[in-house]
């Protein structure tokens, strides 16, 4: 992995455009609703590899599609701190159990609200773990964090600031 990325400076603002585009059309006819929240990114840059970035947040927005009901909303964003950009998707789907949280990244863990993981379900539970290697491979970490089921989940990706 790490000998396939390409770091470039990146603006914040668009990365969460590129994904939020390459996303929107996905999210009609399902009743789950795509939001973005704003934050003051202007001019706000990263190191990252463009691609894979979008290939990461692609990913966590599938995922929060997949588990929001419809009605319910996905809401993508990005938080400034002092050295690094937090991209941030949040959704109001069955989040996930406190059992399952430690395990989520975990190559082939597919949780299943407290039952143990690895649970018949479509996919390899291979995602969650290629995103958090890329991120890794960019410098940065992603983390996961849920109240518990029915709560939602949120899927933070820090990366440096530039």
């Amino acid at each position: 992995m790490h000998d396939e990325l390409t770091a470039t400076d990146a603006l914040v603002s668009d990365m969460l455009q590129a994904s939020y585009d390459s996303m929107r059309m996905v999210f009609p006819g399902t009743g789950v609703e795509l939001l973005v929240r704003g934050a003051d990114i202007a001019g706000i840059r990263v190191r990252t590899d463009v691609t894979r970035l979008c290939e990461v947040l692609d990913n966590l927005l599938s995922n929060s599609l997949a588990h929001t009901p419809a009605g319910g909303r996905v809401y993508l964003g990005a938080r400034v701190h002092d050295t690094e950009v937090e991209f941030v998707i949040q959704d109001e789907g069955r989040g996930i159990s406190p059992d399952d949280l430690p395990h989520v990244l975990e190559p082939f863990y597919r949780g299943e609200g407290g039952s143990g993981g690895r649970t018949p379900r479509p996919g390899m539970g291979l995602g969650l773990a290629i995103s958090s290697r890329l991120v890794e491979a960019m410098g940065g970490r992603l983390a996961l964090s849920s109240e518990g089921l029915g709560c939602g989940t949120t899927a933070s990706v820090f990366l440096p600031r530039v």
